[in-house]
């Protein structure tokens, strides 16, 4: 098993102890990683672009460079949220 699909049978689906996302939350995470995904087939094409000597023009440059910013800040956040739900639940806290 590949530690990305570890971590994707931890977070989605439990690996087999008590899942610690709600169904919401895999909701969110859900379109985060499609989110992530599209911004990589956009970088990919850039990436071949730049490599068979075309042009790119800087604004997509930036476009991208700001999706990923975005989609870092988004995923950043959620595992905050995470984090900070999982340490009350340790504690007994609501």
């Amino acid at each position: 098993m590949t530690v990305s699909s570890f971590f994707r049978s931890l977070l989605l689906e439990g690996a087999g102890v008590r899942p610690i996302l709600t169904g919401d939350d895999r909701l969110v995470m859900a379109a985060l990683l499609e989110d992530m995904r599209m911004i990589g087939i956009n970088l990919n094409q850039v990436a071949r672009a730049l490599n068979s000597d075309r042009g790119v023009h800087p604004s997509e440059l930036n476009i991208n460079l700001e999706n990923v910013q975005r989609i870092q800040a988004a995923v950043m956040s959620e595992l905050r949220s995470l984090s900070r739900r999982a340490g009350y639940q340790r504690r007994g806290e609501k």
